[in-house]
C-alpha cells in the first residue's frame, strides 16, 4: 500500500493520501504538522494501521449518527424487547449528558451519567442494566472501528449480585424475554381463573 505525502496550495500542514483497497476511492488525512520528516513518520504509522486493520476514521462520528447505525445494523437482528431496553438506556443517557460526539463518551462522561441516574433516584439495578447495555454498544463501536477503544465502565458496587459466574449479555437478554413472557401468561391465568371459565388455563393452574 502506497501513501502519498504532499502539501496543498494555501495549506500549512501536510496531507497523506492513499487508495482504499476495498472501495478503490482515494482517502486523505491531515498529518497535522508542517514538517515533512514528522509527516513521513506519521505516514509510516498510518500505513501500519491500514495493513494491520487497526485504522479507524470515524472518530468524529456524532452520537446521533452512531445511534442510527446501531439501530439499523445491530438492533435489527434482535427481539423488540431487547431494542426497547437499549433505546431506554440511550434515552436516559441523552437526558442526562446529551452527548454530541461518540468519542466524547469517555470515563468522565460515563461517571457523570452514573451520577445523574442516582440524582434521579434510579435503582442501582437499573443503573447497572443501563451501563451493561451502554458497554455492549460501545464494544460494537470498537468492532466497527468507529472509536479506537471503549471507555472503562465501573459497575455499581451496591447493585444486587448473584452467586456463580456473571451472565453474558446474550443470556441476560434471553432471561428478560422469558420473564416478560411468563408475566403475560400469569396475567392471563389470573384473568381466566377469576372468571371461573374452567378452561385449560384454569385447569392447569388448579393442578
Amino acid at each position: 500500500m502506497n501513501i502519498t505525502v504532499f502539501k496543498s496550495k494555501g495549506r500549512t500542514n501536510y496531507v497523506c493520501q492513499w487508495t482504499d483497497p476495498i472501495t478503490g476511492r482515494k482517502k486523505t488525512r491531515s498529518a497535522r504538522t508542517k514538517r515533512k520528516r514528522d509527516t513521513e513518520r506519521f505516514a509510516g504509522n498510518l500505513k501500519r494501521e491500514l495493513v494491520n486493520g487497526t485504522y479507524y476514521e470515524d472518530i468524529r462520528m456524532t452520537w446521533e449518527a452512531f445511534r442510527k447505525r446501531f439501530d439499523e445494523e445491530y438492533l435489527s437482528t434482535h427481539p423488540e424487547s431487547t431494542c426497547r431496553r437499549y433505546r431506554t438506556a440511550f434515552n436516559s443517557l441523552e437526558r442526562i449528558i446529551n452527548p454530541k460526539m461518540l468519542c466524547s463518551l469517555n470515563e468522565a462522561a460515563i461517571s457523570k451519567f452514573q451520577a445523574g441516574m442516582r440524582r434521579l433516584k434510579n435503582a442501582e439495578a437499573t443503573i447497572k442494566a443501563n451501563l451493561v447495555l451502554l458497554k455492549a454498544s460501545l464494544a460494537w463501536a470498537v468492532e466497527q472501528k468507529f472509536i479506537p477503544v471503549a471507555p472503562k465502565i465501573r459497575m455499581p458496587k451496591h447493585a444486587p449480585s448473584m452467586k456463580g459466574r456473571p451472565i453474558t449479555l446474550e443470556e441476560f437478554e434471553r432471561l428478560i424475554d422469558k420473564v416478560t413472557l411468563l408475566a403475560q401468561r400469569r396475567l392471563l391465568s389470573g384473568y381466566s381463573c377469576s372468571r371461573g371459565c374452567g378452561g385449560p388455563v384454569c385447569k392447569s393452574v388448579k393442578r
